[in-house]
């Protein structure tokens, strides 16, 4: 499946029926610190690809202005590397159990 921003917030209303956009922000905090301390370019881009969900979910269902600076910031040039690397991501994302923490939403697991 190529994913597109609407059906990756699509899925997150499916999955994580009770997320706030203030569960969301600080799962970007999460990701974007991720990123800075992932140590080879494919884990960056991993790591990117993993903004770039958080991001959409930020824009697209709760029409976050963090979540649109974020996305048109990073994802102004095409990146094919990390579009392959949301659609690989997201196929995980969606066989995952997911658990609510009281804060923000985690998987169960490593995959």
């Amino acid at each position: 499946m190529i994913e597109t921003p609407q059906s990756i917030s699509d899925w997150s209303v499916k999955v994580f029926p009770t997320l706030t956009e203030d569960a969301q922000n600080i799962k970007l905090f999460e990701e974007v610190l991720e990123f800075f301390n992932a140590k080879t370019l494919e884990e960056k881009i991993k790591e990117l690809a993993d903004i770039y969900i958080v991001a959409c979910i930020l824009k697209y269902r709760f029409g976050s202005d963090l979540g649109f600076y974020v996305f048109r910031a990073l994802f102004k040039n095409e990146m094919v590397g990390v579009y392959n690397a949301i659609d690989k991501k997201m196929a995980i994302n969606r066989h995952r159990v997911w658990k609510w923490n009281g804060k923000t939403y985690h998987h169960k697991g490593k995959d």
